[in-house]
Parts: structure tokens; C-alpha cells; sequence
């Protein structure tokens, strides 16, 4: 199983680069960095990190429709190829209502617009070009000259349709943060059965589950500074990703629920880390990546406990023919 760290794109920019030097040089797999509108994009964050790493991989994560235009997101990429062959990932998404709605737009028929998107992304970053509508854009004999890597399209999911869909056009999905491990397994075995029955080699596509992580002395403290951040994901979509922890009108008291702490993200001590760790690998995922919770000395600290415990894992990991995807 793949680790690498997630950034939000909420907090400042300039914190995230000891973390991404810190993976690089401790032996963790990527970074991803978040795009919310009205905060930070994910390009400019994604450079900074390809610019200060020599082998880490950097994925964008939810470049949404409304905000990005898909000739415009298939340049960037292509720069970003260029910079780092072979070292980019992107993960595309619907957005959030709320945050998509600022810019006065709302995405209907989710699924076949996200086909559309992704469609026109992988001709565009192929050497191909688009004409008439696509994705609800216009296009006329628009191309995009690169000389990169064409990066992989991963496709963002939570319920079934968009999992089948994502099996259906992604390089690989993407898996909400908050995410009980009941959930992780459960998307896994619906990917998977979609895969097989379009004959798509399991070994190709990448499964990437996003987690609320905290490492520290006192498990409980972990425990406590996940449950206190899983509110901001809202009752609707935690009851999808926590069906077996979140009842229907339970999600009142979840921010000081220690229990869904540890059932909905990754809370742990330094010694208990990796038995949790292979909790996350038992569910089939493909890649964990982690958004540290607490000060950038609790984040450093934590950094440095999972590449402990990878670590010790190196052998059995690198006998393991899935582990490069």
C-alpha cells in the first residue's frame, strides 16, 4: 500500500513545503494538494512541490467542472508532464455545491458530464483535438502542444453509480477523507466486481482513499483532534462514507466522538501505527494518503513515525506486485 500526505488547500501554502520535503526525504510516496474554490488552486501548489522534490509524486485533487475549463486544466497538466514525467496525477470531481454555486454554476447529470470532462481531457493530452460541445464547453479545432508525460486521470466517487463510473473512465478513484474502513471495503468489492466485468486489468487502476490522520502520544488526544473535524464534511456525506458509524440524525455529537475518530480516520500513537496501518491495507485500497491534523511539529512528528513504520515494512512491501500503482 502506497502512503503519501493530502493537503486540504484551507491553511497557508508555505507550511505544506517542510511536509512535502519531509516526504520526499523519509521515503513516503506522493503529496496531493486540494483545489477549493475561493482558497487555494491545486496547479501553482503542485509546481512548488514537483520544483523542491526529486521522487516524490504530486496528484491535484478536484479540479471541479464548473470551475475548470477542460482545454485550459489539459495545459496545465501538460506543463506539469513536463516538469516531472511521469510524477503527475490529477483527480477530477463534480465540486461542491456550495463552493461551485459562488461562481454561479451547478453541475446536472453528474455522471455523463464527468465523462464528457474526462473524455476531453485524454484526447486533449493525447495530441488530439476537440470541436463542437464537450462537458458543456465549445471547442473548435482546439489542440494542446506538450512535450511531457501525459499524467493519469483519476475520477473522485462516493456513492455506487459514480464508483462504476469512476471503474468505467479513471486511471484509478478517489475516496472521500472520513471514510469508515467498513466503507473503504465495500468500494473496493464494487470497483472491483466493475473492473472485472469490463475485462480492465485490476493492476492498472489505482484505489486512493483520503484520511484525517493524527499521530501522537496520547491515543485518545488522536483520536479527539480527528472526531473534531469530521463535521465540516456535513451529516448527507458522512452518513454515505460512515454508514456503519453515522445513523441517520446521528451526526450531532460525532465532533467529540472518539470512537468515530478512530473508525473514520486514522488516530493512533507512534506504537499502535502499524497495526492500524494494515487496517487500511486489509480493506484492498490501493493508496493511503493522509491530511495530518495538529501544530507543524505534531505533522513533522507524524511524518516521521509513518516512515518508521514503513520502514519495517520495506521488504514485504516491495514484494508486492500491486504496490506500484
Amino acid at each position: 500500500m502506497r502512503i503519501s500526505l493530502l493537503f486540504s488547500g484551507f491553511g497557508p501554502l508555505a507550511e505544506t513545503l517542510p511536509l512535502v520535503r519531509a516526504a520526499d526525504r523519509l521515503g513516503l510516496d506522493g503529496v496531493w494538494y486540494a483545489e477549493h474554490l475561493g482558497f487555494h488552486d491545486a496547479v501553482v501548489p503542485a509546481t512548488a512541490a514537483l520544483a523542491t522534490t526529486e521522487r516524490l509524486h504530486v496528484g491535484l485533487v478536484g479540479p471541479a467542472l464548473v470551475a475548470r475549463h477542460p482545454g485550459l486544466l489539459a495545459m496545465e497538466l501538460a506543463s506539469l508532464g513536463e516538469i516531472a514525467p511521469e510524477r503527475v496525477r490529477v483527480q477530477v470531481g463534480v465540486g461542491h455545491p456550495g463552493l461551485i454555486a459562488r461562481l454561479g454554476g451547478e453541475v446536472t447529470k453528474p455522471i455523463s458530464r464527468v465523462e464528457s470532462f474526462v473524455g476531453g481531457l485524454r484526447e486533449l493530452l493525447s495530441g488530439g483535438s476537440l470541436s463542437g460541445e464537450c462537458a458543456g464547453y465549445s471547442f473548435s479545432n482546439y489542440q494542446v502542444v506538450h512535450y511531457g508525460h501525459a499524467p493519469a486521470i483519476d475520477v473522485m466517487a462516493m456513492r455506487p453509480r459514480m464508483l462504476r463510473a469512476a471503474a468505467r473512465l479513471g486511471d484509478g478513484v478517489g475516496l472521500s477523507a472520513g471514510a469508515s474502513r467498513q466503507y473503504l471495503t465495500g468500494c473496493v468489492q464494487t470497483l472491483e466486481a466493475e473492473l472485472s466485468q469490463l475485462g480492465r486489468p485490476r493492476d492498472e487502476f489505482r484505489i486512493t482513499a483520503f484520511q484525517l490522520a493524527a499521530v501522537r502520544p496520547d491515543g485518545d488526544a488522536a483520536a479527539a483532534a480527528v472526531a473534531a473535524h469530521l463535521p465540516i464534511f456535513g451529516e448527507e456525506a458522512l452518513r454515505i462514507v460512515g454508514p456503519d458509524v453515522v445513523e441517520p440524525g446521528g451526526a450531532e455529537g460525532i465532533g467529540s466522538d472518539l470512537g468515530a475518530g478512530r473508525q473514520m480516520g486514522l488516530a493512533a500513537t507512534p506504537g499502535e501505527l502499524p497495526g492500524v496501518l494494515e487496517t487500511f491495507a486489509a480493506t484492498g485500497i490501493d493508496e493511503l494518503s493522509l491530511e495530518l491534523l495538529g501544530s507543524p511539529d505534531e505533522q513533522i512528528a507524524a511524518v516521521e513515525a509513518v516512515a518508521r513504520t514503513l520502514g519495517r515494512a520495506t521488504r514485504s512491501r516491495s514484494a508486492d506486485p500491486a504496490s506500484p500503482r
